[in-house]
């Protein structure tokens, strides 16, 4: 069949259009493609954050530290400064025992390249 305009062809400037697959299939998988990766990122990201919040702390717990308590509320051994954070146990530690021998128990926590313990317990260590 022929277009004709004034009875004269013409002739076509674009080729046929061609059906486009039904919309909803197409909007329903670039849907689901996209929540599928918004999932994937949420519970990867959640996973890290409990990682990171949760398991290494506890981790930590319960490590022993052998050093000297100094006049700045600072846990020093032989490699590391620990800043004694204030706690029952870690001012008893650091208001009484200044100067002296000490093995802590504690967790430790970095907050800006400085290492703080919370004081769990301590015994004085004689040299």
């Amino acid at each position: 069949m022929q277009l004709l305009i004034q009875g004269k062809p013409v002739i076509r400037a674009f080729p046929k259009m061609v059906k486009p697959p039904i919309s909803g299939y197409i909007h329903q998988n670039a849907g689901k493609e996209n929540s599928l990766n918004l999932k994937s990122w949420l519970l990867i990201t959640l996973f890290t954050v409990l990682l990171s919040t949760v398991v290494l702390p506890v981790q930590a717990e319960g490590n022993k530290f052998l050093g000297e308590v100094n006049d700045t509320q600072q846990l020093v051994t032989d490699d590391q400064v620990y800043e004694i954070d204030d706690n029952e146990m870690g001012d008893r530690l650091v208001y009484d025992h200044i100067g002296e021998r000490v093995e802590v128990s504690g967790t430790v926590q970095e907050i800006d390249d400085m290492k703080i313990i919370t004081v769990k317990s301590f015994k004085i260590v004689s040299e």
